[in-house]
């Protein structure tokens, strides 16, 4: 009896190999981007979310899942659709891209140049890159301290600042968090 549920168990192992190979899905290298639990289509619709500083300032911009279910995926973003800050701050540029490796590397790229001027003066910071390291399944969302290189030579300004960000990866309508999860 125990042979033939190991030999029974065996053959499951079998088809489900098949299956994935026939599929040509690979549980080590693949990332797909959901929303709600169901795989995004290439092409959809998503948007991106930053908040920059002590005194916080929002960007919205539109943009599109580029590729899902491989081992890097990637959303583009195109200008913007809301900037909002509080008194004293300004924001411009924008988010161009975010990806997901299949290692769990978590990418926001783009041109955003801060100003807050009662911490900093007349200061104008650019900032390029936000980066970390998620765990799956995880939210495309990364939190922590940015720093922002001085983007024209104004004195007597710091050289860099380091200021407070969360960048959101969302659906359209903003509702729910796009979520990565490894391929089976």
């Amino acid at each position: 009896m125990m042979r033939v549920k190991l030999l029974g168990a065996c053959a499951l192992a079998l088809l489900a190999l098949a299956a994935l190979g026939a599929s040509g899905a690979s549980a080590a290298t693949g990332v797909v981007v959901t929303e709600t639990g169901t795989p995004m289509p290439k092409g959809a619709h998503a948007i991106v979310d930053i908040y920059l500083g002590e005194v916080v300032c929002l960007q919205g911009s539109d943009g599109k899942l580029v590729n899902n279910g491989e081992s890097r995926d990637q959303l583009t973003f195109k200008g913007f659709f809301t900037r909002r800050c509080q008194s004293g701050a300004s924001i411009s540029g924008a988010i161009n891209e975010s990806a997901i490796s299949s290692a769990g590397r978590l990418t926001f790229r783009g041109n955003l140049e801060y100003m807050d001027e009662a911490l900093y003066g007349p200061c104008l910071y650019q900032f390029t890159a936000f980066e970390g390291k998620v765990m799956f399944p995880a939210g495309l969302r990364l939190a922590g301290n940015a720093t922002g290189k001085l983007a024209k030579g104004r004195r007597p300004c710091a050289s860099t600042i380091t200021v407070p960000y969360e960048v959101i990866d969302a659906t359209e309508t903003g509702s729910s968090l796009l979520v990565a999860e490894t391929a089976i």
